[in-house]
């Protein structure tokens, strides 16, 4: 479809180093924002029951918990991470997905960008790239049901999306990856859609 087409070439192009000043500074205010949303989270009961669960099920490994000493695997550190960035309820809300992007996206892309070892420059571009296709993905939901809540389901597409960046995938992997969604894909080609930014600068 036109629309995977365009999502593929986004994300394999995108670059923090072709951003303006203005875009590259709310995105690390968003970075800035949802870090302090986690460490807050850090004492509640959600954190510890979370990082015990996630160190049962998913094992040690090089990715880091906030105010944890232990290391976890990707999928074990994101999850409690994002367990304790939407703790509190302080998280980023974003008005046209009525969501919170940033819980579900920076867990996943920062687990696995410490899991590869990637430059600063190339995690804030897997971070902008999944807030783009993340929010991008709340918008086309709500084209069609302007009652729908589930930041788990769109922010799952951006958090996908920027870990796509981070392990290279090319082509059609990133679609199947991202889990080339018929509802998504084809509300991403929709008018209405393309007449919206999403870039972070204009998520208010």
């Amino acid at each position: 479809m036109k629309a995977n087409n365009s999502l593929i070439t986004y994300i394999e192009s995108e670059s923090i180093q072709s951003l303006d000043r203005g875009t590259l500074t709310s995105l690390k205010e968003a970075l800035a924002d949802i870090i302090a949303c986690t460490i807050a989270g850090r004492n509640t009961k959600a954190a510890e029951i979370a990082k015990e669960f996630a160190a049962s099920q998913w094992g040690m490994g090089n990715s880091s918990l906030f105010l944890f000493p232990e290391r976890l695997t990707p999928a074990g550190a994101a999850f409690v991470n994002a367990t304790m960035a939407n703790a509190l309820d302080l998280d980023d809300g974003h008005r046209l997905t009525k969501g919170h992007p940033g819980a579900v996206i920076f867990p996943a892309v920062l687990a696995v960008a410490e899991d590869h070892n990637i430059s600063g420059a190339e995690f804030l571009t897997a971070l902008l790239i999944g807030y783009e296709v993340g929010i991008r993905a709340g918008i086309a939901a709500h084209l069609t049901r302007l009652d729908y809540h589930c930041t788990g389901s769109w922010g799952a597409v951006g958090a996908a999306a920027g870990v796509s960046y981070i392990l290279g995938l090319k082509g059609g992997t990133i679609g199947a990856r991202t889990g080339q969604c018929r509802i998504f894909w084809c509300l991403l080609s929709n008018d209405a859609l393309h007449r919206t930014s999403f870039h972070v600068k204009r998520r208010d």
